[in-house]
């Protein structure tokens, strides 16, 4: 089972080098979702804004609290497409690396990307005012957690609005 960062990691890479039926081969089989990130719906999530976006992600596990510090945060665009790659992980119908994404375009025009600091803060400055999508993927292991468990994957819709500041906070009621 890939994880969050492996399966978004894997769709950015492939949706941006064209290499789209590679995903299929790597895993089995799952829903398709078809993206024409060519479209109007997509213009808006190319341009650059005066809207930025900030947040922290984190989850309670017995023993303490777990960060992403020093993982990727990613940010795609809320659309109907996207929200069916999210849309079949969550059915249990496949897990997100299953989903087969075809895609024609280039998914680093629209998509965006930074990491966690220390204390599980991100920031994503210079967005178009719109819907997005955020996830993060928290560690394993954490200062204080003596037991190892699996990584949570946590996601949240949320909206930019122009020269304003934007706070989101992904915790145990934002698991994928």
């Amino acid at each position: 089972m890939l994880s969050w960062e492996d399966t978004v990691n894997k769709a950015a890479l492939l949706l941006s080098l064209g290499l789209f039926g590679a995903l299929a081969a790597c895993v089995p089989p799952g829903p398709t979702v078809q993206l024409d990130l060519n479209t109007a719906e997509y213009a808006a999530y190319r341009a650059t804004g005066t809207a930025s976006l900030a947040g922290q992600a984190f989850v309670h596990r017995p023993g303490g609290t777990a960060t992403c510090a020093g993982r990727p945060v990613f940010l795609f665009p809320d659309t109907p497409a996207f929200r069916s790659v999210i849309a079949a992980a969550r059915s249990g119908a496949a897990d997100p690396g299953q989903v087969n994404v075809q895609a024609e375009g280039d998914m680093r025009s629209i998509g965006r990307t930074t990491v966690c600091d220390a204390q599980g803060n991100f920031r994503f400055d210079n967005l178009p005012a719109t819907a997005w999508m955020v996830g993060a993927e928290v560690q394993r292991d954490a200062p204080g957690i003596t037991e190892p468990t699996p990584p949570d994957n946590l996601l949240a819709l949320v909206a930019t609005s122009a020269g304003l500041a934007t706070r989101v906070v992904l915790t145990d009621e934002n698991r994928l």
